[in-house]
């Protein structure tokens, strides 16, 4: 994304403030931020990603990183309209192989929760999109929307995965005890 003048000065550009408002008017936003990364760059980055280290604080049963087999379906969890309790979530899109199909994300209205796609009605829809290109994003305020992606899989014969990489990133409330 490019910035017209440091966010510390308290302007920001005018994709900032477009998120900004999508997200206060809308619930949610879609946009792919202007970035410079050159292919040695990218590489550092898959190269993060393949030596990432189990989380020893995530919960009991929960896998902060998952990859799937060739001929297995990359279902995400909950595998229905949702929201995820945070104020704020902002997905990012690493990388998605050629030959994956899915990982359609759906924003829905809130009396969309907890109801699979084939349940919810098209007008309880309001955005359809899958993110493709390298930091492409969503983001989503929690209270006034509910969210979905459909299933990765393979669409070829070939003996690569399927893979979609995204890094979340929930914002949450804290109060501080002293």
């Amino acid at each position: 994304m490019t910035i017209v003048k440091d966010v510390r000065d308290g302007l920001l550009s005018e994709e900032q403030d477009l998120v900004k408002l999508n997200l206060k008017v809308n619930g949610f936003s879609h946009y792919q931020p202007e970035i410079e990364c050159d292919a040695i760059q990218k590489l550092d980055l898959e190269l993060e990603f393949e030596h990432l280290e189990s989380d020893p604080y995530a919960p009991a049963g929960v896998n902060r990183y998952r990859r799937y087999g060739n001929g297995d379906l990359g279902i995400s969890s909950p595998d229905c309209f949702h929201q995820d309790g945070e104020p704020f979530t902002f997905g990012h899109l690493f990388s998605r192989t050629e030959n994956s199909q899915g990982g359609v994300n759906y924003i829905g209205k809130i009396n969309s929760r907890n109801k699979s796609l084939n349940e919810v009605v098209a007008d309880e829809v309001l955005s359809t999109f899958t993110l493709v290109n390298l930091l492409e994003t969503f983001a989503v305020y929690d209270p006034l929307v509910s969210h979905y992606v459909s299933p990765i899989f393979k669409n070829d014969e070939t003996d690569l995965a399927a893979e979609r990489c995204m890094i979340l990133i929930d914002f949450s409330q804290m109060k501080q005890v002293i």
